[in-house]
């Protein structure tokens, strides 16, 4: 067995972004952050401080993922795909990105 000190180390994060589709339920929240633009700044912000290597995404609407996010992380040297639920293929997706 190797020493601990030479194993290869692999920050994975998940994170759920709460699908527009599902807004509706969180009356809790003050409207403004509910607003997208103002989410997915915040969540750009944080999940860059992560810094992770591997980022998994839950509630991605497939619009937002190929406008927005997939670019913005392509500029980060991520590769992404996104993966349809089965349970309803035409709502949100799950989508992963990998650092190169």
């Amino acid at each position: 067995m190797l020493p601990r000190h030479l194993y290869a180390s692999t920050l994975q994060v998940t994170y759920n972004l709460l699908s527009n589709r599902y807004i509706g339920g969180h009356r809790y929240c003050p409207p403004e952050h509910l607003e997208w633009s103002s989410r997915r700044a915040r969540i750009q912000e944080e999940l860059s401080e992560y810094n992770a290597d591997i980022v998994c995404l839950q509630e991605v609407d497939l619009e937002v993922f190929s406008r927005e996010l997939q670019p913005w992380f392509q500029q980060r040297g991520f590769q992404g795909w996104f993966q349809a639920r089965q349970q309803a293929p035409d709502s949100s997706l799950d989508s992963s990105l990998d650092a190169p």
